[in-house]
């Protein structure tokens, strides 16, 4: 008797059931996530090669809800002691082509027990001549007391149902975000990406960037790793 009440205490009716399962429908056409893993010849940040040639594995996660969006991004380098845990959370909001976001995001940097805190906002737009989409991302440090900007324009081009290749140009401005370096015209940077869809959920990522440094000044340590490299990455995507 206790056994059956139980379980018709789960299932109930049939018509509880099937709205359940609507709204749970509803739920998960609202719900977004991936997980990336991947390696990157270089740490390729603000420009600079940050840790002069060595290596990072990537474990990126992302989720989001309606206009809720977070990530768990870790990396460490397996060429040194280098690690680096960051977690942010944001809202986007769509107006026709146009999107927003703003966000916070909490650095931490565990082998050297050393913290940040950034605020990010940005803005893209979308259906613009050719496909090409713009954006224009600012980043705020706490700990350095200054900005970042990254203007970016992108191009998709789909070869099968499989593929796909994207194409990325990245103008960056630092304005005491990188505090020992130098402001103003940071660096330029082209990307070209692949998408190869395994299958609905899981897809190969690799990409291949060259970066210019535009006004380095090697007399200050910021700039030091400011410099003109190539670089590349791959790794696994499986995304809801």
């Amino acid at each position: 008797m206790f056994g059956l009440l139980s379980l018709s205490s789960l299932l109930g009716s049939d018509e509880s059931a099937t709205t359940d399962i609507s709204k749970k429908s509803r739920f998960l056409e609202q719900v977004s996530a991936s997980v990336y893993n991947g390696w990157d010849s270089h740490y390729f940040t603000e420009g600079r090669d940050l840790l002069n040639g060595d290596s990072l594995i990537i474990t990126d996660i992302q989720s989001g809800w309606r206009s809720f969006f977070s990530q768990i991004w870790y990396a460490f380098s397996p060429d040194q002691s280098y690690d680096e845990l960051q977690f942010m959370t944001g809202l986007t909001q769509t107006v026709e082509s146009f999107m927003f976001y703003a966000g916070h995001r909490h650095i931490q940097f565990p082998s050297d027990g050393l913290n940040d805190d950034e605020t990010a906002v940005g803005v893209s737009v979308s259906n613009l001549p050719v496909g090409v989409q713009l954006s224009a991302d600012v980043y705020y440090s706490f700990e350095a007391d200054g900005f970042f900007t990254e203007i970016t324009a992108n191009r998709s081009f789909a070869f099968t149902e499989r593929v796909s290749i994207n194409s990325t140009v990245i103008f960056g401005i630092n304005r005491g975000y990188v505090s020992d370096g130098h402001d103003g015209a940071n660096h330029l940077a082209l990307t070209v990406g692949l998408n190869y869809a395994i299958s609905d959920s899981v897809s190969v990522i690799a990409r291949l960037t060259q970066s210019w440094e535009i006004n380095s000044d090697l007399n200050r340590p910021g700039d030091e790793t400011l410099v003109d490299f190539f670089n590349g990455g791959i790794g696994l995507q499986w995304s809801l």
